[in-house]
């Protein structure tokens, strides 16, 4: 149940730093990227390249970019520069084996830091890539 404010209107909707997410929403356009990333001067956005390779060419290559706790409780840190070689590899690698731009890649992981690793990968070389876990069944 929403709070109704003062003036008996439902306040807009706060959601991380958006302050009304049902506004941009609704105003949402692809044009306005550009002005996000007006740096980029327009042109083809990559995702794994916005998260990862833009911050292993900078000051941040050594910063932490991924913590993991695996199933034995073992620490793991990923810097960004070390996720940019990994999932750089993935890529060039899935390439050599015939995975082309736009082609569907699925990974079969469990739910732990090489499955997000692999995902950058994969969007690093242009395809869509899909999680597969071993809790959805046979």
């Amino acid at each position: 149940m929403e709070r109704i404010g003062m003036e008996g209107t439902i306040p807009p909707r706060k959601i991380g730093n958006l302050e009304d997410y049902e506004t941009a929403c609704k105003e949402f356009a692809w044009a306005s990227v550009d002005k996000e990333f007006s740096w980029s001067e327009g042109g083809v956005y990559n995702v794994a390249h916005e998260a990862i390779d833009r911050h292993a060419s900078n000051w941040r290559r050594n910063k932490i970019a991924l913590y993991s706790i695996t199933a034995n409780n073992e620490v793991r840190k990923y810097t960004f520069g070390e996720i940019a070689e990994i999932s750089s590899k993935l890529a060039s690698g899935l390439t050599k084996l015939g995975a082309e731009i736009g082609d569907r890649v699925f990974i079969y992981l469990d739910r732990t830091s090489e499955l997000y690793i692999s995902l950058i990968g994969v969007t690093k070389m242009g395809a869509m890539a899909s999680p597969l876990f071993s809790a959805l069944g046979p």
